[in-house]
């Protein structure tokens, strides 16, 4: 007897970005097979491991999300399956990203990042934070370069400037620190720039050192809890390193 699709629940701890991940899946998996035994049978699996994955996220990206798409194409005969394979790629990295156990390992190499560029005087480097981060400390050090930064951005695109605009973001990944730059672009974020956020974010990415983009990154997802904006700056670094190599 053929199964039916009778998909489980999502389990109860998942996190937003894990639900927004395994609601795409299952829409794709919807899509792949007109049953479960169908659909396990094309990615020559037992169907209790379809289950298991369209319940939470397990296992790494090409075990089975993207042999997933890929029958889920196969079965439109090529057409369009509601999302790309980059966009569930990226919800995919996002669930990863922000699962407890990865945050915890991120904030550990973020602090150890940080501690190794503390003042010189030995006194621990502060971290910046932006106006609309709750019960942070609003006069963090570094927020006013973040804050001047972000606001002169925006009034230069207002004002009809965007190459002037473009020039002062050059200019700001150079003069912003790692921890600077991603309160900077969580202003940006929070003032509905998403062009110069965007902009900003690609620019940082190609120009500056494997290290800092790294140190953004990790600031972005620990401090921020903004895993695309940290993928999207990694992607950019990672996109100049081919282009180099």
């Amino acid at each position: 007897m053929t199964k039916r699709w009778v998909i489980r629940p999502i389990r109860e701890e998942a996190g937003p970005a894990e639900r927004e991940f395994l609601t795409a899946l299952r829409a794709i998996a919807l899509l792949a097979g007109e049953s479960l035994t169908a659909v396990a049978a094309k990615l020559y699996v037992h169907p209790s491991t379809v289950t298991r994955h369209l319940r939470e996220r397990s296992g790494n990206w090409g075990v089975f999300p993207e042999r997933l798409f890929k029958a889920a194409e196969e079965a439109c005969e090529g057409g369009n399956v509601g999302i790309t394979l980059a966009e569930l790629r990226k919800l995919f990295d996002a669930a990863v990203l922000a699962e407890p156990r990865f945050k915890n390992e991120l904030r550990q190499a973020y602090e150890a990042s940080i501690g190794a560029v503390a003042d010189k005087d030995g006194s621990p480097a502060h971290l910046p934070v932006p106006r609309t981060a709750g019960d942070r400390q609003v006069n963090a050090s570094g927020v006013p370069s973040a804050q001047q930064f972000a606001d002169r951005a925006a009034e230069l695109l207002a004002q009809g400037l965007p190459d002037a605009a473009l020039a002062a973001m050059r200019e700001a990944t150079e003069a912003l620190t790692a921890a600077e730059s991603a309160a900077a672009l969580i202003l940006l974020r929070a003032e509905d720039q998403t062009e110069l956020a965007e902009t900003f974010l690609h620019i940082f990415g190609r120009q500056q050192p494997d290290k800092e983009v790294m140190r953004m990154a990790l600031g972005l997802i620990v401090e921020y809890d903004s895993p695309h904006d940290a993928g999207a700056v990694l992607k950019a670094a990672l996109d100049r390193a081919v282009e180099v190599n």
